[in-house]
């Protein structure tokens, strides 16, 4: 069932400053088990826009999903992680950007088991002549990446996969690393913080891969937010319409690197968005109705929900 959402920030508390540091990451992780259940949607659209220009995100969620198209090996043969009998989830996104005259657009894919969100493959494709193909691979001790770009006009309306300009890497994981239980991805967090259930003064560590290295991330339920919504609770056996207002639990997220020494490092990246970010999620929907963040050449910016595609 795909429904318009009206979002309304009501009030924005003021922002505090949060100091953390690295610790052992075992038991804040193990203290959280996830709930695939907690989600009720399988897409969803969000939207920013300002003077400088305007960011649409759709995003779907499939769970159980087939691991038929995860990479088996890499080109010198080491081993990746496998799902074996475990639950898949995939999520897709597709990002289309427009800034001062300038369009972009690029979709991407991360699978990643639903236990426990580990990150077993991220592909992201940006279409074109100029356009490049990505595919991270997550093995035990590092991430393979396979980077490909079309040779011409010609070759750039070929699938990816039959792209000749190609470059194999490889980014081992820093030996902090193994304080670890697991490494997610960016785009995973659209599952692990809804499913996890993080409530108000409620705190989770977990490592992610960026693009080049394996951030610390902290995720810290601060305080609630009043937003106004235009969809029902798939919760309730009542569902009340039209515009309501919720309690969104308000999550701060901050990243540090596992090795600051690491001279290929990027900023930490979520969808676009940089420095320390926030989300607003419906506790009983699973749904993010805010993200906040710094955007390249924008500002900060916030992306609000627009329409989403609920499930009981």
């Amino acid at each position: 069932m795909q429904i318009p959402v009206i979002v309304k920030r009501i009030a924005r508390p003021a922002i505090l400053a949060v100091i953390t540091t690295l610790i052992p990451l075992q038991e804040s992780v193990r203290a959280a088990p996830l709930d695939p259940g907690k989600l009720h949607w399988n897409g969803l659209e969000m939207k920013t826009a300002n003077s400088a220009g305007e960011v649409v995100l759709k995003v779907r969620l499939e769970k159980e999903a087939d691991a038929a198209a995860l990479q088996k090996v890499e080109v010198d043969g080491s081993p990746v992680l496998e799902p074996g009998d475990s639950a898949v989830l995939l999520l897709s996104v597709d990002i289309s950007a427009r800034f001062l005259l300038k369009r972009k657009q690029w979709r991407g894919q991360t699978w990643a088991l639903e236990e426990n969100g580990a990150a077993l493959q991220r592909v992201r494709f940006k279409p074109g002549r100029s356009g490049s193909y990505k595919r991270y691979r997550y093995a035990e001790a590092g991430v393979y990446r396979k980077r490909a770009e079309p040779k011409g006009r010609r070759e750039a309306r070929l699938p990816p996969e039959r792209w000749s300009r190609t470059k194999h890497s490889y980014y081992p994981y820093a030996p902090a690393h193994r304080d670890c239980p697991m490494v997610s991805d960016p785009l995973a967090l659209l599952y692990l913080i809804p499913a996890v259930g993080l409530h108000q003064g409620g705190r989770m560590e977990l490592c992610v891969f960026n693009k080049h290295g394996i951030y610390q991330v902290t995720l810290q339920a601060v305080d609630t937010e009043p937003v106004k919504v235009g969809f029902p609770d798939p919760t309730s056996p009542s569902p009340e319409q039209g515009v309501r207002e919720i309690s969104g639990q308000r999550i701060r997220l901050t990243a540090q690197p596992l090795n600051p020494d690491n001279e290929n490092l990027d900023p930490f990246e979520f969808i676009g968005l940089e420095g320390d970010i926030e989300f607003v999620f419906d506790p009983a929907s699973g749904l993010p109705l805010l993200v906040r963040g710094l955007l390249p050449g924008a500002g900060a910016s916030e992306l609000r929900l627009t329409s989403a595609d609920l499930v009981q």
